[in-house]
């Protein structure tokens, strides 16, 4: 049973003063090969989005996105460890849902490497499988292609 989260989710677009953050946050719970240039990089260009997720007033995680309508790409979601497994995560992907619908996306995809816990959280938000890319990840496992039609 997921504890009940005193507090409201939001998602707001990622202050650059809380870049160094939302990167350390990176490297702790999704530990890729990217740099904190890389990460600030990817805010650039006009198809990505970085979001904070915030409970109450306080930034909490993030969510990297790739849209191409009618299309998107969820790129990264992570929370910091002790709000994990509180529906934090579940209300900001289910905020983000709602906000592509209203800008006309049609479906999002994302890789999840195939034997991470993430699967389950992706398939109870509503993904499901479209896929395998083999070898996808630097350590040669391979990920799960998923996607949600909106």
């Amino acid at each position: 049973m997921t504890p009940v989260l005193l507090g409201q989710v939001t998602l707001k677009k990622a202050a650059l003063k809380n870049i160094p953050y939302l990167f350390t946050l990176y490297r702790e719970e999704i530990g890729s090969t990217w740099s904190e240039q890389d990460f600030l990089s990817f805010t650039k260009s006009s198809n990505n989005a970085l979001y904070e997720i915030r409970l109450n007033s306080n930034c909490v995680g993030f969510i990297q996105l790739t849209q191409v309508k009618p299309e998107a790409d969820l790129v990264n979601i992570a929370v910091a460890k002790p709000l994990q497994n509180m529906g934090v995560g579940t209300q900001a992907l289910h905020q983000l849902v709602e906000t592509l619908k209203s800008r006309g996306v049609e479906k999002i995809f994302l890789e999840v490497k195939q034997t991470s816990p993430a699967v389950e959280f992706y398939s109870n938000s509503g993904f499901v499988p479209a896929g395998t890319r083999k070898e996808y990840y630097p350590d040669g496992s391979n990920a799960l292609r998923m996607e949600r039609v909106l």
